[in-house]
């Protein structure tokens, strides 16, 4: 009890400015998140509620806050117009299920392969059309279900007549602050204090003593605090033919793995930070179970998909939180204050939601990283612009598999290549290192090469060596050197049998060195290595090969 007491008074004093800052982007990003849904303010805030709660019992990072991520809005947003925000939750459970798995079986490390190009090209386009589709709001344009992202752009075009002056310069106003006290007090979110000045003049509005403006409560009239809102479960069951079921069962599935994989590379980036940040540790696998399970209590409790948040994150270290007690307190106050004065949110004006939401948006488009993307790796930089062209106008799942499988496929290219260097013996010493492919114009008969194998031997890089060692023609002896290989499969059995037997063809000896205890339990089951151990041709050390062939000077 007695440390119990201590970690809570060593804690209490972040509650406040978290949950404050906590609860209006909460708001916001469900806005983004779920479109015009009636109850989609609610369930930003039932998530930072249950997913905060529940991450800071199971998770491990001392500081992580969960709720809405704007990482997350463009999937959201794309999965509600197509299917209906009713089914949000069901997301959040399928996400939590697929993360649950990650973590019982150890698989973060495979999930956090996704390429950083490929990363930071999603975010870009997740930035583009968060602010994109806050053009309505900033407009005090009625809003739609848009089809598609130019769809909306130019909706938002034809109805550019019906903007409303007033609600516009309360967004710019609102925006020029955010950016304005970023820059000057970058230690506290902007957004706190914008909150208080928004709820003050949708206050004024409905009072009277300005002109209306846009508010939570005029777009979500129905809307009001309740601290469960059990998601429809018969919905999954209401379409009219069974393949309309299977449709929407597919669109979940795989909108949850997509989650599933945004948010584990979203956790564990603010965890890193957080861990910088303060110098304590985390777990990896621990923070996976905690988002696992931060994910499905949210979803049951009607919330949404959530992920661990750097904003939310980093105030909550600079406050001086030193326990995942202060992650605990931050949700019960984000409770008690929703509880207490959710009528009064109910009053920011969309505008200023617009604005926060905005703020958000350009803070995800980092142009100087771009810039230094480009000036390192032109591919890379191609593979992020695919991935911010193909999440803005069809889908972030498709983005993100589409720049890894074309990273992957590049990056098999370069390692099918059979870039070999070899080591030339000539005239009975040592001549040169050089690529093997450098090598094979300038052969001359009575050289000695030592052929380096490394890493592996598979179907992904055998076909090319084969290639280039059948171009051997004029070599006396070649010393296979397996030294650094630890994996050979049927495809390099079977590519090293064609190669003896080229070698042979043109009378060249082959010798084998640096064989270990696995690769030799392999290379036991071929006749050629069995023929070689017989002729005395395997050598622990190329060197002793080198040595037993009567040439000195060997360098490896």
């Amino acid at each position: 009890m007695t440390t119990f007491l201590s970690r809570l008074r060593a804690n209490y004093k972040p509650w406040l400015t978290v949950a404050l800052v906590n609860i209006p982007l909460s708001l916001a990003l469900a806005v983004a998140s779920l479109w015009d849904y009636p109850q989609a303010p609610l369930m930003g805030i039932l998530t930072a509620i249950w997913a905060g709660f529940s991450a800071s019992l199971f998770a491990s990072s001392k500081h992580n806050i969960y709720g809405p991520a704007g990482a997350l809005s463009g999937i959201l947003l794309a999965f509600s117009v197509a299917h209906g925000a009713t089914f949000v939750p069901f997301v959040a459970i399928g996400a939590g299920g697929i993360i649950f798995v990650v973590y019982a079986f150890r698989l973060s490390k495979y999930v956090t392969l996704i390429p950083s190009s490929a990363l930071h090209g999603f975010l870009l386009g997740v930035g583009v059309t968060i602010a994109a589709s806050q053009l309505n709001n900033a407009l005090w344009i009625s809003a739609w279900p848009q089809k598609d992202f130019l769809d909306g752009l130019i909706r938002t075009a034809v109805h550019l007549p019906d903007a409303n002056l007033a609600a516009f310069a309360i967004f710019a106003v609102s925006f020029a602050f955010l950016a304005v006290w970023k820059r000057k007090i970058p230690g506290i979110p902007g957004a706190l204090p914008l909150t208080i000045v928004g709820i003050l003049t949708g206050y004024a509005s409905v009072r009277g003593w300005i002109p209306p403006v846009d508010t939570i409560q005029d777009k979500f009239a129905s809307l009001s605090f309740t601290l469960v809102s059990f998601p429809d479960f018969p919905s999954l069951f209401s379409r009219s033919t069974l393949y309309d079921n299977i449709i929407l069962y597919k669109s979940i599935a795989l909108t949850s793995l997509v989650v599933a994989i945004v948010a584990i590379l979203e956790t564990l980036i603010s965890a890193k930070i957080a861990e910088d940040m303060s110098k304590t540790k985390f777990n990896k696998d621990l923070e996976v179970r905690g988002l696992a399970l931060a994910n499905i209590c949210s979803g049951l409790v009607g919330g949404m998909p959530a992920t661990a948040v750097l904003v939310r994150t980093a105030l909550n270290v600079k406050s001086g939180a030193d326990h995942r007690i202060s992650a605990s307190i931050a949700a019960i106050g984000t409770l008690i204050i929703s509880a207490v004065g959710f009528g009064w949110f109910k009053l920011l004006p969309m505008s200023v939601i617009a604005a926060i939401l905005m703020s958000i948006a350009v803070g995800m488009i980092e142009v100087e990283r771009y810039r230094k993307i480009w000036h390192y790796d032109r591919f890379a930089f191609a593979i992020t612009m695919l991935t911010a062209a193909i999440t803005t106008f069809d889908d972030p799942l498709i983005a993100i598999l589409a720049a890894t499988t074309i990273t992957l496929i590049v990056f098999i290219k370069k390692v099918s290549d059979g870039n070999v260097y070899v080591s030339i013996f000539r005239n009975g010493d040592y001549y040169v290192k050089a690529r093997l492919r450098e090598y094979i114009p300038k052969q001359e008969p009575e050289d000695t090469l030592i052929y380096k194998f490394s890493g592996s031997l598979t179907y992904i890089n055998v076909e090319a060596q084969l290639d280039q060692v059948e171009q051997l023609k004029k070599p006396k002896n070649v010393i296979f050197s397996f030294s650094s290989v630890h994996n050979i499969d049927l495809d390099g059995l079977e590519t090293l049998e064609k190669m003896v037997r080229h070698m042979e063809k043109f009378k060249i000896e082959a010798y084998y060195s640096g064989v270990s205890v696995l690769t030799e339990k392999l290379l036991k089951k071929t006749k050629f290595f069995h023929d070689a151990r017989h002729e005395r041709r395997v050598f622990a050390t190329s060197y002793d090969a080198i040595q037993s062939l009567g040439l000195w000077k060997y360098r490896n």
